[in-house]
């Protein structure tokens, strides 16, 4: 009877330990949410006060990543939606046959002609054209 009696109480302190572990994690994981909400609402703070370009160096190294691989991205869709507008007006200007050089007058046909041409260049080749700045 007294092994019962031993494994009875430990049993009751096994379950007692078990409950205090139980609090002290809900009691941390509470901390833990506290703190990250103080820590947001602190950089906001920080962000309206000083402005993002007095921010820790290493945020301003991650962000930058992220930055860079967005404008990326964007110059990606945008120079698809370039080549898009190119073709479309290839084919615009493809659709009136009537109008070539002599059909017009001189300076009229030449730009047509020069613009048909630019249409059909490659956007590295047009960026190439672009005036250096100095």
């Amino acid at each position: 009877m007294d092994l019962f009696d031993d494994n009875v109480e430990l049993s009751k302190q096994l379950a007692q330990l078990m409950e205090d572990y139980t609090q002290a994690k809900i009691e941390s994981l509470t901390l833990k949410t506290e703190f990250a909400q103080t820590f947001a609402e602190s950089r906001k703070i920080f962000a309206t006060h000083f402005g993002e370009e007095d921010l820790d160096i290493d945020m301003q190294d991650a962000t930058a990543v992220s930055v860079v691989d967005k404008k990326k991205s964007t110059l990606h869709t945008e120079e698809q939606k370039l080549e898009q507008m190119k073709m479309l007006t290839q084919k615009l200007m493809m659709s009136f046959p009537n109008i070539n050089r002599d059909s017009v007058d001189e300076l009229t046909g030449q730009h047509f002609q020069k613009m048909f041409f630019r249409c059909g260049e490659p956007i590295s080749k047009l960026r190439e054209d672009q005036p250096k700045e100095k």
